[in-house]
């Protein structure tokens, strides 16, 4: 709102412009519906000096008539009222500014008409063009359209001076100044003076907006924006730096009228010669016009330069808000993952499951004792090994696990496309990575030079193809907790999986036990070999493995993998009283003949070493081959195995890889029998 003191002010001061007696009855008689041409007529005709001036412009190049104009009679049923109207107001205003300004006063008067006779030849140049409004009515209008700025230099003289000069030549910028100095614009203060000189309530509202047509009312709004746009094209001819005003001036242009560059380009040329003849006609010389097309050139490489520096601007913008998202999601000790984007991950993996089948596993890794580590050495120790563990994790997990750290010293793995033995052998990766060697903690101030640490993890997989799916991130969290909590209890730096992550096997009885042991993605079966070639498929007989093992999920593990060789078939013992029961019908029966034992080291009741024993008690069943398995990394024992009479060693973390070729290479020249 304008400063009402400062703006009464203005409108007080007896010195202010006034409109002649002619242009004020002309006004006067234009607004009345019943006046007649005649009249208007007659009173110009008591001006003969403007009569002139009117019939010069009439027969201008402005209007471009057949045949010469001679009367105002003619000239009014010629070009209608609206047209000499706006001719009589601009004579008018010439006028009645001519004592403003000069050199001697700080205000120039000179640029002053310059930028007005240009805005007001484009206004009316534009409106022809876009046909959304009169042509003299936005002639006049853009005329007018700085009044304020006269009326505001003749109240305060200095103060108003010194209130715009910031601006120099831009004119655009001296709304702004004069709000922040004086209260008040000069759109505001020539407003309210159009108001008391009594002109057309359209001109009053171009006067107030003409710098921010947007705000008009609606019903005048287009003849608003034409006069704005003419105001844009004068501040881009008159000023010296035109390059800089131009993408304005074309993005208006655009948006407000769908008037593209070439066609700003053509209208640019046509104001100019507009302007030119104008200022002539009104004793205001414009002097040089710049050429439209040397305009364009300059604003198209203002342009580029300006892309440029907005797309380095983008970048940089774009840097900084990926850092924040960046620190929004990342833990500030180790520089993982945090809470939140294992839960923004957790949700999206979740979508991804339930919509097209993808597989996903979870992780859920927690140190063992790592409450003693901070009451034995200190937090700050506890930060050291929460980083490495952090790291070393990170580094086998591999390309396309997130791994994030759920809290405290409790981390989590997430695995895209993983299934269920995809991730144990992952988990199993990250525990012996995190068991050897020893955390190096030589840097850290009051720390032990070595620490050792160990992990225990917890498996769980969405797998809709495989028959085991999650629904929800709270579902799989649960099973892979549950699966922690046993890893934690049966003895810690283990791995085990959630029991209904295991795809079903009709073959087998359900199995709800926790998971101990580790086992490495699957790989492909060996490919046919000699020994392959004479297995029982001729002979119509199957090759029987019987699997001692007590842990119910990898021994379901180790079945799905040996089932899907040919003719092989799985019997599954959990101990060595049974195995050895077992021993004992394959002595006495022919028909229930052994091809291959693959017995876990540690079971109910012994250990494979007594199993292999067994075996070679009676002779009937010492030919069949023991092949042992292990989680264990004591390097001594596979020698030890081997020495007791083991046919083979096999680590858990490679069994799936090894074992479906060890039992095609040699479990087929094992005697065979029919299957019962």
């Amino acid at each position: 709102m304008p400063d009402r003191t400062e703006l009464s002010k203005v409108l007080a001061c007896t010195s202010l412009p006034s409109l002649p007696m002619v242009g004020v009855q002309v006004l006067t008689l234009t607004r009345d519906p019943d006046a007649s041409l005649d009249q208007i007529a007659r009173i110009l005709e008591t001006d003969p000096a403007l009569s002139a001036k009117v019939l010069k412009t009439v027969n201008s190049s402005m209007y471009g008539l057949k045949a010469p104009c001679t009367t105002i009679r003619r000239a009014l049923n010629y070009l209608g009222l609206a047209a000499v109207k706006s001719i009589v107001l601009g004579f008018s205003l010439v006028e009645c500014t001519r004592g403003i300004g000069g050199a001697e006063g700080g205000f120039d008067i000179k640029d002053h008409w310059r930028r007005a006779i240009f805005a007001s030849a484009a206004a009316r140049t534009i409106a022809q063009r876009v046909g959304r409004c009169d042509p003299e009515e936005a002639f006049a209008a853009a005329l007018f359209q700085d009044l304020g700025a006269l009326a505001m230099f003749t109240a305060l003289g200095d103060q108003y001076i010194k209130a715009v000069a910031p601006a120099a030549s831009d004119h655009a910028r001296h709304a702004e100044l004069e709000r922040a100095a004086l209260g008040l614009t000069h759109c505001e203060c020539g407003a309210a003076l159009a108001g008391k000189w009594r002109l057309p309530d359209r001109y009053v509202q171009t006067i107030q907006h003409h710098h921010a047509p947007d705000e008009a009312d609606p019903d005048c709004r287009d003849l608003v924006r034409v006069v704005g746009l003419g105001a844009m094209t004068a501040g881009a001819l008159v000023s010296e730096t035109a390059e800089k005003h131009l993408p304005a001036l074309l993005a208006a242009a655009k948006q407000w009228f769908g008037l593209g560059s070439a066609e700003m380009a053509d209208l640019l040329t046509r104001i100019g010669q507009a302007a030119s003849e104008l200022g002539r006609l009104f004793g205001k010389p414009v002097g040089q016009v710049p050429q439209a097309s040397v305009l364009m050139q300059q604003a198209n490489e203002e342009l580029i330069q300006h892309q440029i520096a907005v797309m380095r601007e983008a970048e940089v913008l774009k840097e900084k808000n990926d850092a924040l998202v960046r620190q929004t999601l990342t833990d500030a000790l180790t520089g993982i993952g945090n809470r939140k984007r294992f839960q923004d991950e957790m949700a999206r993996l979740i979508e991804q499951s339930s919509s097209i089948g993808r597989p996903f596993a979870l992780v859920m890794c927690d140190g063992d004792k790592f409450k003693s580590v901070n009451d034995t050495h200190g937090h700050h120790v506890g930060d050291a090994v929460l980083k490495e563990l952090a790291r070393r994790i990170s580094a086998c997990a591999g390309p396309g696990a997130i791994v994030c750290r759920y809290g405290g010293e409790e981390f989590a793995i997430l695995l895209p496309g993983a299934t269920l033995l995809e991730a144990v052998g992952a988990a199993e990766a990250a525990r012996k990575a995190v068991q050897k060697p020893a955390f190096d903690l030589s840097q850290t101030p009051n720390a032990p030079a070595e620490l050792s640490i160990t992990i225990s993890l917890g498996v769980a997989c969405s797998d809709p193809a495989a028959g085991c799916a999650f629904k929800t991130i709270e579902a799989i969290i649960e099973a892979a907790d549950k699966a922690l909590y046993d890893a934690k209890h049966s003895g810690r730096n283990r791995v085990c999986a959630d029991p209904g992550s295991v795809p079903p096997q009709e073959s087998t009885p359900a199995a709800p036990a926790p998971t101990p042991a580790a086992l490495a993605p699957v790989a492909p079966a060996a490919p046919a070999t000699p020994a392959q070639d004479r297995t029982p498929a001729r002979t119509g007989r199957v090759i029987r493995v019987l699997l001692v093992e007590d842990d119910p999920l990898s021994a379901r593990m180790i079945m799905a993998v040996l089932q899907k060789l040919p003719h092989v078939e799985v019997e599954w013992l959990k101990g060595l009283t049974p195995a050895s029961q077992r021993l004992a019908e394959a002595a006495a029966n022919p028909a229930r003949t052994l091809a291959a034992i693959v017995a876990d080291m540690h079971v109910f009741g012994g250990t494979a070493l007594d199993l292999i024993a067994s075996c070679r008690l009676r002779q009937a069943t010492t030919r069949i081959p023991i092949v042992v398995i292990s989680a264990s990394d004591d390097p001594k024992l596979p020698a030890q195995c081997l020495a007791a009479g083991a046919a083979a060693f096999i680590p858990k973390d490679r069994l799936v890889q090894e074992l479906p070729g060890w039992i095609t290479r040699h479990a087929a020249d094992e005697p065979l029998v029919r299957a019962a």
